[in-house]
């Protein structure tokens, strides 16, 4: 008996979230276009779990600068499930010209981790 108990689970991790089938999607960049030193600007960031057989876990999410912001962690996106993080840029003085603020968000999907760039021209 304990050989078919092992030939079930198996069968079970062999079905689920193989081949890119448990994956955390999203856009790799986010334009704002032209800012306001001073302004901030809201923006959406469309997320969606492109898997049949498993929840995803947004663990957390980073940014390499502080002029970024999002929503709270631990966010759970069902099967096939499709979000909308919410997120702010704040243009500071130190941010004039182009600037590219990238995100970094930390999930249970097979690939891990999403990197996202926020993209702006920042102006006084």
């Amino acid at each position: 008996m304990p050989n078919q108990y092992t030939i079930i689970i198996f069968l079970i991790l062999l079905i689920s979230c193989k081949d890119s089938s448990c994956l955390l999607e999203t856009n790799s960049v986010v334009e704002l276009g032209m800012v306001k030193v001073g302004d901030t600007v809201s923006f959406d960031l469309p997320v969606y779990n492109n898997s049949n057989v498993k929840d995803i876990l947004i663990k957390k999410i980073s940014s390499e600068c502080s002029c970024t912001m999002l929503q709270d962690t631990n966010i759970l996106v069902r099967q096939k499930e499709h979000i909308v993080l919410r997120g702010k840029f704040l243009a500071g003085k130190l941010d004039t010209g182009q600037k590219t603020a990238r995100l970094v968000i930390n999930s249970t999907s097979d690939s891990i981790f999403n990197i996202v760039e926020i993209k702006t021209t920042v102006y006084e």
